[in-house]
């Protein structure tokens, strides 16, 4: 059994393409030795005609149902997910799991750079910088994350602060750290922040690594559940939040000052921060040495060769 499982969540992504250019992604990484399960939730557009027939035989197809919950996050696949890696005995060997989303990419080497970092006996989380994509997979921005000294203290930050930055869906597990976590399927967005929070809760000193390769692509598009929700500065999934993890009015204040320092044009109208949004994206580029960097050549690749189910990796 390979030594890493890489687990995509997905719910409706067979149509428009997305989930196929996911799934390529991880099928040509440089790293062969992992095996994929994609774990369907009750889609109904061909997703299952779209996975059974990729020609991978790493690929592992499931499909649970769907309940009748008006909105779900990726939380309810991830967690089925986790239990079959714990209990089915085709997972007996796994030793480190990994997330991608079915709208979002690997960049080649991304398995390998993680795996890597796990030459400590104490490693039990390794992870990298997130490159942040338009619709087009057009890089906008690349996050990494501080240095992680002590766990514990950065899940506090977390809870305190929703404006922490912290490359939540680089993660790369070791599989017994998942025994003591779940994703919370309370949540219809937010869930990997709060994943984060409590992976890092359950680390101590030590115990964590940092690579500094760019390992996941983030898809910013119409599609996505978080775009879906709007503005969540004030939302039902902030107040569970807040009250799961002890956050306090003082820290809300504090947090949206910092926000108003940092971002003012976050408090401006939906329709003029639309006018603005490519001043920003340009910006941010600008801001982050991104002018003249683009999206890893294997990504744009795979983003832009015409859609076929078969096989390429």
């Amino acid at each position: 059994m390979p030594k890493v499982a890489i687990l995509t969540p997905t719910y409706n992504r067979g149509h428009n393409g997305l989930l196929l250019k996911t799934m390529r992604s991880v099928s040509g990484q440089s790293c062969r030795d992992f095996v994929y399960l994609v774990v369907d939730h009750g889609s109904t557009d061909g997703t299952e005609e779209i996975v059974r027939g990729y020609g991978d035989p790493r690929v592992v197809y499931e499909r649970i149902g769907r309940g009748p919950a008006p909105r779900y996050s990726s939380s309810v696949a991830n967690n089925h997910g986790i239990r079959m890696l714990e209990e089915d005995r085709r997972f007996d060997g796994v030793e480190y799991v990994a997330f991608v989303h079915s709208d979002d990419m690997l960049p080649r080497t991304s398995v390998e750079d993680r795996l890597g970092a796990f030459d400590n006996i104490n490693t039990k989380v390794v992870y990298g910088r997130t490159g942040i994509c338009n619709a087009g997979m057009e890089l906008i921005m690349v996050f990494g994350g501080p240095v992680l000294g002590d766990p514990g203290k950065m899940a506090q930050k977390m809870k305190k602060s929703r404006y922490v930055a912290f490359p939540h869906h680089s993660l790369m597990l070791d599989r017994n750290v998942l025994g003591g976590v779940k994703f919370d399927e309370e949540l219809y967005a937010l869930e990997d922040l709060d994943f984060s929070i409590n992976v890092m809760e359950h680390l101590k000193e030590g115990q964590t690594a940092q690579v500094p390769e760019v390992v996941y692509y983030y898809r910013v598009h119409g599609d996505n559940i978080t775009t879906q929700c709007g503005d969540l500065s004030d939302s039902d999934i902030m107040r569970y939040l807040d009250i799961k993890h002890g956050r306090t009015h003082l820290d809300a204040m504090v947090d949206e000052t910092r926000r108003f320092m940092r971002r003012p044009h976050a408090f401006l109208p939906k329709i003029v921060k639309a006018h603005l949004r490519p001043v920003r994206n340009a910006l941010m580029k600008k801001g982050n040495g991104l002018v003249g960097v683009s999206t890893d050549p294997y990504v744009m690749e795979i983003e832009n060769t015409p859609l076929t189910p078969e096989f390429h990796g």
